[in-house]
């Protein structure tokens, strides 16, 4: 920003109700602190903005001089993103107002606030919605991010609570957002922007949700499921700008099944979580066989609840490693335990001779033991299931092991009758026995 002279900073410090700061000016490195402390860069200028008035002035100045620009909400993202090297940055620092209107059971928040901000007003109200995991993590990256956190599987996303919003868009104007004013920006803030279509070109996801694609993963993945039923499901990406640019690693993929984005729709399926949760443990990580020590996704502790999730899974990876390791220190008799070696045994090799059983398992899974299940179901894939075991060579374990998780699986669905999590039973409760859910 060597560039620009002293007169037009000069002048853009008389347009701001808020700070102007600079490299050794008071509040300067504050405004400028990062999360992540292997990060060093530095802006030639701050803004600190009390209000949207503020936040224009930046974008056009930056806009006028051509001046990198970025914005720092909480300065958790782990590139540092929220830093211009050698630019101006707008630390939202002093943005921190929190309205919550309990009968609407809304939050008007400012770009300024943090989770645990956020929290704490809502809280007085008995309200929450869908946050992050650490309070400090400012609330507009999050939400532009997805937002995970301990309500995502009842509630969604936090970008799928996000009802509207005021922003300052590149050119300097103030807009408001949100499904009825300026839907295209709305959907741009909460996504890309592409769509799903079924084989009409029809936005199916609407039938569900009025949300449509934005809706919860389960209500969107179960109505892309039914989609694929009735003749396919695509996501239409042909509207996305810079696609290629902005998801390198996907256009790759596309490329080499002979898809343009930006020219063809993309097939899509509905992703199935067959197995969440696990070996039961204390808090220690021990299981009720001695010596069986079980940590991370494969361990189910109940401190997130139902279900599991990849962040969940990495916390207690690392929360209950320490745990387990430390509790390891303490035994006094491990000789009782040990495990004597098993010899190796020989690959007779008969599992390759297995692939279309394998084809058959997977189908079976998909059709009648994936999104949505019913007695009827999974009593037919059971059965399924015990012919393809009957089928298999006993020297093909690597198959056989397959086809005894999937029947272990099919069998707890079947006992387990009510809808939790990702597990959706559509023949329980019956409907004299359901009831009406807040």
């Amino acid at each position: 920003m060597s560039a620009v002279s002293e007169r037009p900073v000069e002048a853009l410090r008389e347009r701001l109700r808020g700070p102007l700061l600079a490299p050794g000016d008071r509040g300067f490195e504050a405004a400028t602190l990062l999360w992540n402390g292997l990060i060093e860069k530095s802006p030639a200028l701050v803004v600190q903005p009390t209000g949207a008035a503020d936040v224009v002035e930046a974008v056009r100045f930056a806009r006028e001089h051509e001046v990198p620009l970025s914005v720092r909400g909480g300065g958790h993202n782990i590139a540092g993103t929220a830093i211009a090297e050698g630019g101006l940055t707008i630390d939202m620092s002093l943005l921190r107002g929190i309205v919550v209107d309990p009968e609407a059971r809304t939050a008007t928040v400012q770009p300024g606030c943090l989770l645990g901000d956020v929290d704490r007003e809502t809280q007085v109200h008995g309200l929450a919605t869908p946050l992050g995991f650490i309070s400090e993590v400012g609330m507009a990256g999050l939400t532009l991010g997805g937002g995970l956190g301990y309500l995502t599987r009842r509630f969604g996303w936090t970008v799928d609570n996000l009802l509207e919003v005021e922003i300052v868009t590149a050119d300097g104007q103030v807009r408001r957002a949100n499904g009825d004013e300026h839907a295209d920006l709305f959907w741009a803030v909460r996504g890309a922007g592409a769509t799903l279509v079924d084989k009409a070109g029809r936005r199916f996801a609407l039938d569900s949700d009025p949300r449509g694609e934005l809706a919860p993963r389960d209500v969107v993945a179960r109505a892309v499921a039914q989609a694929d039923a009735g003749g396919g499901a695509w996501l239409d990406a042909r509207g996305v700008s810079e696609f290629g640019t902005r998801f390198p690693g996907i256009t790759a993929m596309l490329a080499q099944h002979g898809i343009d984005p930006t020219r063809d729709l993309i097939p899509v399926a509905p992703a199935l979580h067959y197995a969440m949760g696990g070996i039961q443990t204390d808090l220690e990580g021990r299981s009720s066989r001695a010596g069986l020590w079980a940590v991370g996704e494969v361990a189910s502790t109940g401190v997130h609840g139902a279900n599991r999730l990849a962040s969940n899974s990495l916390l207690e990876g690392l929360v209950f490693a320490d745990r387990a390791g430390r509790a390891l220190q303490d035994e006094e008799d491990r000789s009782s335990t040990e495990i004597p070696p098993v010899a190796p045994e020989r690959d007779p090799g008969l599992d390759e001779g297995c692939e279309e059983i394998r084809g058959e398992m997977r189908e079976l899974m998909t059709g009648h033991v994936g999104l949505q299940r019913t007695e009827a179901s999974l009593l037919h894939a059971e059965q399924a299931l015990a012919a393809l075991t009957a089928r298999t060579p006993e020297g093909a374990w690597r198959t056989r092991n397959q086809l005894l998780v999937a029947s272990l699986i099919t069998q707890a669905a079947r006992r387990r009758r009510e809808s939790r999590g990702g597990h959706r039973r559509l023949d329980y409760p019956p409907p004299g026995l359901r009831r009406e859910t807040a």
